[in-house]
């Protein structure tokens, strides 16, 4: 039976008040929190708070000789992604708002954003074993992609930061990517807005032509006696 043994700083109490011996017990704990004061921005904080305030897209200054601990963690984060190709998110391609982020290394070995559609909510960015099938029946291993590189305007940490990112799209993605509402479409959507109805020539025209059948069928139906 192993027997324990007090560290050896620790094990002569002999002459010591009782003040002095919880004094000497509480340095472990003492330690403890000053460790925890040094990490005091990071504490009661998850993870992916200090990422979501401390990434950045593309960092300028690769090698800083002082940064927090927080901006570590984001580095560690950061140096795990691939900055070759990005993948793109198009819920909001109508509006000119899109979102983009790196590839991560199991994306980057199952050929995500590379060799499938890079756009996150299409179909062939990951496509199952069904679809794959439908269209190896068909003859094509996958719809032609299209690259981009697309001058991509953001603002991080309150500044506003442009680079240029490569992302690879099936047809039907790159025509969310190069939409461009008419003239006409946005008049409408301006009128919509401030609650004004736009009437079109051609509902006019319909509008005169049923009163005109409408007094044609008056004047031919017989008077009553």
């Amino acid at each position: 039976m192993s027997k324990w043994h007090l560290p050896p700083d620790w094990r002569n109490y002999d002459g010591l008040t009782a003040y002095e011996r919880e004094k000497r017990a509480t340095i472990p704990y003492q330690q403890q929190n000053q460790l925890d004061q040094g990490n005091a921005a990071y504490k009661g904080r998850t993870e992916f708070d200090v990422l979501k305030d401390n990434h950045r897209f593309i960092r300028e200054d690769e090698d800083p000789q002082n940064v927090t601990y927080e901006e570590r963690l984001a580095r560690a984060y950061e140096s795990k992604l691939f900055k070759e190709y990005a993948l793109i998110d198009l819920k909001h391609y109508k509006s000119r708002h899109i979102a983009l982020r790196w590839r991560t290394a199991e994306e980057v070995i199952d050929s995500i954003g590379e060799t499938t559609c890079a756009s996150l909510r299409c179909p062939y960015h990951k496509p199952t074993q069904d679809q794959l099938a439908r269209l190896e029946r068909r003859g094509i291993a996958m719809p032609p992609l299209q690259a981009f590189e697309l001058p991509f305007a953001y603002v991080e940490a309150g500044e506003k930061k442009q680079a240029l990112v490569k992302v690879k799209v099936c047809d039907k993605c790159a025509r969310k990517i190069s939409y461009k509402p008419s003239n006409d479409r946005r008049s409408n959507e301006a009128h919509t807005e401030q609650g004004q109805s736009v009437p079109s020539s051609n509902s006019g025209r319909s509008s005169r032509r049923k009163r005109e059948e409408h007094g044609a069928r008056r004047s031919e139906s017989p008077r009553r006696r």
